[in-house]
């Protein structure tokens, strides 16, 4: 199939290894696009998120929601071999609205 293919190409770019995506090249930008392209599958029926490549903005009701959909993201990536940074992922409140 078309996509083992790519797979071992994308090994052969990284010494045989099979752990993440190889940075720098274009093809690496082609690659995370089509195995994003399949979380978002995944996602996208319970989540309302953004993603710019390979940074995702999901807006929830509660802290406790964020945390799911954290979960939930890191084991769509883990299928992929993939991980999180977690020093770049953070849960933020937002202001809440004034009323007069």
């Amino acid at each position: 199939m078309w996509f083992n293919k790519i797979d071992e190409l994308s090994r052969n770019i990284k010494d045989g290894e099979t752990h993440g995506i190889p940075i720098g090249p274009h093809a690496s930008n082609l690659l995370s696009e089509i195995i994003l392209t399949v979380v978002d599958r995944k996602l996208v029926p319970k989540w309302e998120y953004l993603r710019n490549i390979d940074d995702y903005t999901c807006y929830v009701k509660s802290r406790e929601e964020a945390e799911v959909f954290i979960t939930e993201l890191s084991e769509e990536l883990r299928q992929f071999d993939l991980s999180l940074n977690y020093k770049k992922t953070a849960s933020i409140n937002s202001p809440s609205a004034l009323m007069l």
